[in-house]
């Protein structure tokens, strides 16, 4: 079988989607105290790998910055669409916007800003 490029391209999956909600908690320095992420994923119609992907997108959920008290749930969502599939980034990517818009969100606002936050997170010892 061999499909057209509109064909192909209409049946076989695509990156996952996500829609993020959050809440967050910051200090008078921008600085995260605590903060609440759930990741929902358009998995398609079927399984495959949209579990892993999932875990992997709230594994980088905090990307390069110290959140403090965390809370980060994922959703695998079943839908009406094709079947979704990995990448290269495997949901590394969708976890990393996410946070990313969240720093975005807090950075616009007169309380906060991204150097803070990675300035936090080197003075952190692990």
């Amino acid at each position: 079988m061999c499909l057209s490029r509109r064909d192909d391209m209409c049946i076989t999956g695509k990156r996952h989607a996500f829609f993020v909600r959050y809440e967050v908690g910051i200090d008078e320095r921008g600085v995260f105290c605590g903060v609440k992420i759930d990741l929902a994923a358009n998995c398609g119609h079927s399984l495959d790998l949209s579990g892993s992907i999932v875990d992997r997108a709230m594994f980088h959920a905090d990307n390069a910055y110290y959140l403090g008290d965390a809370r980060i749930t994922g959703y695998r969502c079943r839908t009406h669409t094709v079947s979704n599939t990995a990448f290269r980034g495997f949901g590394g990517p969708q976890g990393m916007v996410a946070i990313e818009q969240v720093i975005e969100h807090i950075a616009s606002g007169p309380a906060g800003s991204a150097q803070a936050q990675l300035l936090w997170r080197a003075r952190r010892q692990y």
